[in-house]
């Protein structure tokens, strides 16, 4: 059985600061974002990886732009108004033209003008929204009136007077009918369609299909005597 030897403390304190030292550079020779290999790593006094500097960057053309579009927006210029000169913006008459538009009942120019006016906060309706919400909120009290005067004007309506059917329609004395029978026409005699036998077929002779699914050219010449006896009355009859 063996037994554990401890160090002396001496010991253990001695190889603190070795240990110590091993993880600093274990951590210093870490490779990562913005810790390259150490032997590429720039050396302290050394050249400069970069003699020229940092490049620099293209000068963005957007804040010209932006003055020139603006200054060419704000910039003043002559307009004919009757008989005298005026000097508006460019923004002014390009804003100016589109309200006409949007009078004019333009739907382009209508939501061109309703996406200015959001972006820029502007409430133009606010004058007359009132007035829109008296116009567009229904007039409850109106439409009762109305629904009134259309059942009022549907009982002034008279009665029409009963209809009689002549008297030669009549059977029997016309001045006993009451004027409830004399209003009923009698319906007309249902039309009566002549009997039309079929033929007896013929004995030992073949036939495409019984007679009540043949055509009329094939009744014409299977059935010759029949047809010449019943065909006109058949056909006039419906072809039953």
């Amino acid at each position: 059985m063996t037994e554990k030897t401890e160090k002396p403390a001496a010991d253990a304190a001695a190889e603190s600061p070795s240990e110590g030292s091993d993880n600093a550079v274990a951590a210093d020779d870490r490779v990562g974002p913005g810790r390259p290999p150490r032997d590429t790593r720039w050396k302290k006094g050394g050249p400069s990886p970069n003699p020229r500097g940092r490049p620099r960057k293209e000068p963005s053309m957007l804040p010209d732009a932006r003055k020139a579009f603006e200054r060419a927006l704000n910039k003043k210029v002559p307009i004919h108004r009757g008989d005298k000169q005026v000097m508006m913006t460019r923004i002014e008459i390009g804003l100016e033209q589109l309200l006409n538009q949007f009078a004019k009942g333009d739907r382009y120019a209508r939501r061109d003008l309703m996406e200015y006016a959001d972006k820029l906060g502007i409430d133009f309706l606010a004058p007359h929204r009132q007035v829109l919400e008296q116009a567009l909120s229904p007039n409850y009290q109106a439409i009762l009136d109305a629904a009134l005067a259309r059942r009022g004007a549907a009982a002034d309506v008279a009665a029409a007077p009963p209809v009689l059917a002549p008297a030669e329609l009549l059977d029997g004395d016309v001045d006993d009918v009451s004027e409830a029978e004399a209003t009923l026409v009698p319906a007309a005699t249902a039309v009566t369609k002549p009997h039309i036998p079929d033929p007896e077929p013929v004995p030992g002779k073949q036939y495409p299909k019984p007679f009540s699914q043949m055509t009329p050219r094939q009744r014409l010449i299977y059935y010759p005597d029949w047809w010449a006896q019943y065909g006109d009355l058949w056909e006039k009859c419906g072809r039953p």
